[in-house]
């Protein structure tokens, strides 16, 4: 399972090309409300640290959701190679 799992970040949600994107959204959204609050100092890493891993765990789940929606579309596409379109063991999907 875990070996699925890698496979799946590394095609379809590379966490190391996104990392800072949403480590840069994340902080930016934190610093600006506590700037409107009027506070003078940057907010706290744990705060910084909460604020990323809520954002990437939402950017996940929003791909995960859109794999579910065009699950059946992908298996026809081109794109059938990638891990997230190959059905399981257990799935009676037939390839074409």
């Amino acid at each position: 399972m875990p070996n699925r799992w890698w496979i799946y970040q590394r095609e379809r949600f590379p966490v190391v090309a996104h990392a800072p994107l949403i480590a840069a959204f994340s902080f930016s959204a934190i610093s600006y409300s506590s700037m409107l609050r009027g506070a003078g100092v940057l907010p706290a890493p744990g705060a910084a640290m909460v604020a990323f891993f809520s954002a990437l765990l939402s950017f996940l789940q929003l791909r995960l959701a859109d794999e579910f929606k065009d699950f059946e579309e992908d298996l026809l596409s081109i794109t059938s190679t990638r891990a997230s379109a190959r059905p399981s063991r257990g799935n009676r999907i037939k390839w074409p």
